[in-house]
């Protein structure tokens, strides 16, 4: 390591007024305290973060004042010039008065720091901000745009409720997998999924356009209310919902996870039985409510989600309904039924479970009075006749509720008006001033409210119903989030000097993420589609190989590079993805205007392509038996299945070359390629351009580099140490155990050799546990230092940024606290 970073920030106290508390919650006494900061040792990096844990509960006792902690008060300011410096809050203060206040540190002479805080009477759920600085410790990347922009993420829908106590309706969720990781304090598979919570944040509820929503934040249990230790509701496939099981008047919490990555919970067999958890009326430090485990609901094994606390059958208390999730997307003859569970307690609580009945509601249903004969109708997903893609193309639509018991529901009809598509998650809303369902769509990148309107006297429509009028959801500055595993590309695609962010969805779109801001305080616009050819780029298995139209994993996988592969000046988009094919789109525009041609294939010699080659290919996946499979040993294709290549010239002849996986090469234990191989352009006698194996990727001792053992490899070039050599960045290690590591190139620039990987850390702690899946890294100069810095996307198409001053640190650094002036 090339530093000499060793650093001591000194925090001292005192009391002053720093600004009035607002009346409502104007305490007493004294309200107001101050932190001096001070960094002592020699700094000799620009950009460096700084994240003191500071215990305000603690700090305010010293300092003898009044009441807890308004995380909203809390301001930092340089000393030494003078100005506020913008930070932002560790995710600690979701929960209470303790955690990591981030800022940074822009020059080696910018060592003195005022924090400055103040109490109230109550504690307030931390706002929302709508400007959140990047730090770079593992934070979120966010819009940061001008205003708010659309919340994306919400892959399991449940309801919205009331929780933070305020008399708005909140907006709950369940996630799966990594959003925001824990690390380092937490990783996976110890912070996968939960049920989480966006405050509503705005005072008119009948005012029209978007509903807006402030930050996540997760909720938490314990398992009696003596305890003292909290947990959150962890599973790898979970799906929740909230209402009031025991007629209290507050809303409980319910939840289910799949089978799979279900072992890794802290809770036995949480696979076979709904879990149900009551509002305890207590809150904790940072204004939340807590709930108390109470109980659980055997269910069939094969019925899990989404699950629905809902009384269906009329009788006055909540019954229970699970869907087929994952079985109902399978085939066009998928399993759309439903586990239906009555609660045979007249009182409603305890929960009395009778013999779970089957019956036909729809794919992901929710349950609202559609038709307004005052039964529950399924609100559900129906097949969209306007795309042809089994798995992913669904609108809403929904089934009326007959009447009779056990409820049946008549066919499915589409609701026309709302014009919706790759629809994926639905929950009804049904208190409130506004009814309606909450939808999430474009395979959960985006949320939509649908508030029902009674039909008019006019409507002779039939049979009569509620109408729906959509309203986004939005948030200040919400996180950055684009969908199942988006590979991050950053470049600057318009060459106005700035990076952007290029994107790969999981399910097979390409986007652009444009960045009005700047490099070093970048403002991003909503993700557009890349175009091809005038049409939006799509690459997923049923458009690659024939016959594959029913195939069980249509996925796309995109892992978009941003270069110049052919030559002549303009960066191309090339397209490595979930097969074991290469895709390429020429640039035919600009370098301010990139535009792109029709999709050609990257061909190796010895492996042309032809349609036998794809039928072939095809043939080894099932398209002819319909019993699927996933990579298969195919003889017809020189790469690895579901690879991130990566482009640049590693023999320094002018031509851009490609590195990826050895699709002849050993398999690992789950069948992708185990080793990499370095692919490079010649040109042959008559000038053309050709494509060759050169090589495999080898250590110093000759063996060949093992790609990530059970998951896709990637590999990212990139000169990490500005030694004008390419290395690598790849993902390291084996399911459950990945980080990114450097690999680097020891050789020349005609002859690469590389180095063992060396996993990355970030203040000395190993860039270890943060996604099961990937996670996918974005490499680039992001905050204009000239040395590039990582973004990690986990499942769930979040970007966590570690900017490099962190990465190159041997530690964290220290704090310490002491007296200080005024």
């Amino acid at each position: 390591m090339r530093n000499g970073l060793v650093l001591l920030i000194v925090v001292t106290t005192t009391a002053a007024l720093v600004e009035a508390a607002d009346p409502e919650v104007r305490t007493s006494g004294k309200s107001a305290g101050r932190l001096n900061v001070t960094v002592e040792g020699r700094l000799v990096k620009s950009n460096l973060p700084a994240d003191p844990l500071i215990d305000f509960a603690v700090e305010a006792r010293r300092q003898g004042l009044e009441g807890v902690l308004d995380p909203d008060s809390i301001r930092v300011v340089n000393r030494v010039t003078g100005q506020e410096v913008p930070h932002s809050l560790g995710p600690g203060f979701r929960h209470g008065d303790s955690g990591r206040v981030r800022w940074l540190i822009t020059g080696p002479r910018q060592v003195r720091y005022t924090v400055s805080f103040r109490t109230s009477r109550t504690r307030r759920v931390v706002s929302t901000r709508k400007q959140v600085p990047l730090i770079g410790v593992g934070d979120l990347l966010r819009y940061n745009a001008t205003g708010p922009r659309r919340i994306g993420g919400l892959v399991g829908l449940s309801r919205m409720v009331d929780l933070t106590g305020d008399g708005r309706l909140d907006l709950v969720s369940a996630g799966m997998y990594t959003f925001e990781s824990g690390w380092p304090g937490t990783r996976i598979p110890h912070d996968w999924g939960g049920l989480w919570c966006r405050p509503a944040l705005g005072r008119d509820a009948k005012k029209t356009g978007s509903l807006l929503f402030g930050d996540r934040i997760p909720l938490r249990y314990k398992t009696s209310r003596e305890s003292k230790e909290f947990h959150q509701f962890n599973a790898g496939y979970i799906h929740g919902d909230a209402a009031d099981l025991n007629g209290d008047g507050r809303p409980d919490l319910l939840f289910t996870t799949a089978v799979k990555s279900s072992r890794f919970s802290r809770i036995s067999g949480v696979h076979l039985a709904v879990h149900l958890f009551l509002d305890s009326g207590d809150r904790d430090a940072g204004g939340m409510p807590i709930y108390l485990s109470a109980g659980r609901v055997p269910h069939p094994p094969e019925y899990w989600g989404p699950v629905r606390a809902v009384d269906l059958d009329g009788d006055g208390v909540v019954d229970l309904v699970l869907g087929s999730m994952y079985r109902d997307e399978a085939g066009p003859r998928s399993d759309v039924s439903a586990c239906y569970i009555r609660n045979r307690n007249p009182k409603g609580w305890p929960f009395e479970p009778a013999e779970p009945v089957t019956i036909a509601v729809g794919r992901r249903p929710c349950f609202f009075d559609v038709d307004g004969d005052g039964r529950l109708d399924s609100v559900c997903l129906v097949a969209d006749s306007r795309t042809k893609r089994l798995n992913r193309s669904s609108r809403l639509g929904w089934r009326r509720n007959q009447g009779e018991f056990p409820p049946r529901f008549a066919s499915s009809r589409v609701l026309e008006e709302v014009d919706l598509k790759h629809c994926y998650t639905t929950a009804a809303v049904t208190g409130g001033p506004r009814p309606g369902v909450v939808v999430s769509y474009r395979s959960w990148q985006r949320a939509a409210f649908l508030e029902a309107v009674s039909p008019t006297r006019e409507d002779r429509t039939s049979p009569r119903r509620r109408r729906f009028l959509t309203r986004k959801l939005v948030a200040p500055s919400p996180e950055i989030a684009l969908g199942d595993q988006a590979t991050p590309f950053p470049c600057d695609w318009d060459a106005d000097g700035d990076w952007d962010l290029l994107v790969g969805g999981g399910y097979g779109d390409v986007r652009i993420v444009i960045n009005s801001g700047t490099t070093g305080q970048p403002r991003f616009e909503s993700a557009r589609p890349v175009l091809a050819d005038r049409r939006p780029i799509e690459i997923h298995m049923s458009n690659v190989f024939p016959g594959l139209e029913e195939y069980g994993h249509n996925m796309g996988y995109p892992h978009p590079s941003f270069v110049d592969w052919d030559g002549d000046g303009l960066r191309d988009l090339m397209v490595p993805n979930i097969t074991n094919r290469v895709f390429w789109y020429r640039n035919v525009g600009t370098p301010g205007e990139p535009r792109f041609g029709p999709r050609r294939q990257v061909i190796c010699d010895g492996f042309a392509e032809t349609a036998r080659t794809l039928k072939a290919t095809a043939s080894l996946l099932g398209a002819d038996t319909k019993k699927w499979t996933k990579r298969v040993p195919d003889p017809h294709s020189p790469f690895g299945w579901r690879s991130r290549g990566g482009f640049g010239d590693f023999n320094g002849d002018g031509l851009c070359d490609m590195v990826t996986t050895d699709g002849q090469g050993p398999p690992d234990n789950n069948r992708y390629a185990a080793h990499s191989a370095i692919f490079v352009q010649y040109r042959d006698g008559r000038g053309r351009r050709r494509l060759k194996k050169q090589q495999v990727v080898t250590l110093p001792d000759g063996k060949p580099l093992t790609n990530v053992v059970g998951q896709p490899a990637q590999l990212v070039p990139v000169d990490w140490d500005r030694d004008g050599l390419l290395d690598l960045i790849i993902n390291h290690g084996a399911t459950l155990d990945t980080a990114p590591a450097l690999v680097r190139n020891i050789g020349t620039r005609t002859v690469p050799r590389f180095d063992v990987p060396r996993r990355l850390k970030c203040f000395g702690e190993e860039l270890s546990g943060i996604a099961k899946h990937g996670p996918y890294y974005g490499v680039g100069d992001l905050d204009g230092d000239g040395r590039p810095d990582l973004l990690a996307c986990p499942e769930m198409g979040t970007y966590h940024f570690f900017r490099r001053t962190a990465l190159d640190m041997l530690r964290r650094p220290r704090f310490v606290i002491g007296p200080g002036g005024g």
